[in-house]
């Protein structure tokens, strides 16, 4: 029987990649579960990226319609263009619309030492990532602005702070942060929201992990379950939130933003004072929470004795963007800047 949840997805389509296995494989029974038609996009390959299986698809597809739901399995490989962008038609072409992505599809290589690390590996991981994200909402985003409705959630990892001998993916990881704070600010005024989260969840992953007593109490609270409904929520049109990272697993939900401290003047012009005074930067505790690079730009301008007049342009402004409201220190002291 469906699920009468208040948060709906009836008339919604919405392309779930990775959805084969673990979190994603969740995601779309979540989804369908509250009447969204969903596109199951897997192609069934090893952690490593290699192989294919069209298996875990079609069958979370027949779990789903065997359920009452409505859904459509996808087997295209996402690291080349035909298959990331092929994705988006896909949803298209079964529903005849798109109105959400949640890109939960990655390779996890084994760890090598970047010594090792052959350059095609570190490709194979950029492109199933970065890529295929890049392409898939590029296909999308006429369609969203068209309806004036979007929604998007990357799947990033808790690697952002650094991974040893996992270079490729963490790094590939990372760069999720760049896309959601930009393709944030640029779709806000078409009701497309952007944000990523960073999961802890037992999947074929983490399952490599050895065996200790974390790794077991892992394994018991961090189901994928715990994760799909923030992710879930976030592309629904009950959310508000944008350009946001979330920390969510086991369910735990906790924000992760990027800062910078306040800082220390009069280092920059000589060498021996970066010597003397880096040590107060790094011991600094009194952070700013910029939302774009021009609110980053105007408060550290005003920081450092620049005053702005009723003329100042803005010079990270394009020409279709909303003019930003007026911004002072104080308010990034509050660092209450949510988009």
């Amino acid at each position: 029987m469906m699920s009468t949840g208040r948060v709906r997805y009836d008339g919604r389509a919405i392309l779930v990649t990775g959805a084969g296995r673990g979190m994603g494989r969740t995601h779309a029974l979540a989804l369908a579960d509250r009447g969204a038609q969903v596109l199951v996009a897997d192609r069934g390959v090893t952690m490593n990226g290699t192989g294919s299986d069209e298996g875990p698809a079609n069958d979370v597809v027949a779990e789903i319609v065997a359920a009452g739901g409505t859904a459509v399995a996808y087997h295209g490989d996402l690291s080349t263009s035909e298959g990331a962008i092929g994705a988006v038609e896909a949803a298209i072409a079964a529903f005849g619309r798109i109105d959400g992505i949640i890109h939960n599809a990655s390779t996890s290589p084994d760890a090598v030492p970047l010594y090792e690390m052959p350059e095609e590996l570190f490709d194979r991981t950029a492109r199933v990532n970065i890529y295929a994200a890049f392409l898939m909402v590029k296909a999308a985003w006429p369609r969203f602005i068209e309806q004036n409705f979007g929604r998007i959630v990357v799947v990033s990892s808790h690697s952002i702070y650094g991974t040893p001998q996992s270079v490729s993916y963490a790094t590939a990881k990372a760069a999720y942060i760049g896309l959601v704070n930009s393709l944030s600010l640029e779709g806000v005024e078409h009701n497309i929201l952007v944000n990523g989260i960073a999961p802890t969840a037992r999947t074929r992953m983490t399952e490599r992990m050895q065996a200790s007593d974390y790794t077991d109490w892992l394994f018991e609270t961090m189901l994928p379950e715990r994760v799909t409904p923030t992710v879930a929520y976030l592309v629904s049109e009950a959310a508000s939130v944008n350009g946001q990272f979330f920390s969510v697993g086991g369910g735990r939900v906790a924000r992760i933003t990027l800062a910078e401290s306040h800082g220390v003047l009069g280092m920059g012009e000589d060498i021996d004072a970066v010597h003397d005074l880096l040590p107060s930067v790094m011991d600094d505790q009194d952070w700013l929470f910029p939302t774009s690079i021009f609110e980053r730009g105007l408060i550290v301008g005003q920081l450092m004795g620049w005053e702005p007049s009723d003329t100042g342009g803005n010079p990270y402004e394009v020409s279709n963007e909303p003019e930003s409201p007026e911004l002072s220190v104080a308010d990034a002291k509050g660092g209450n800047h949510d988009r």
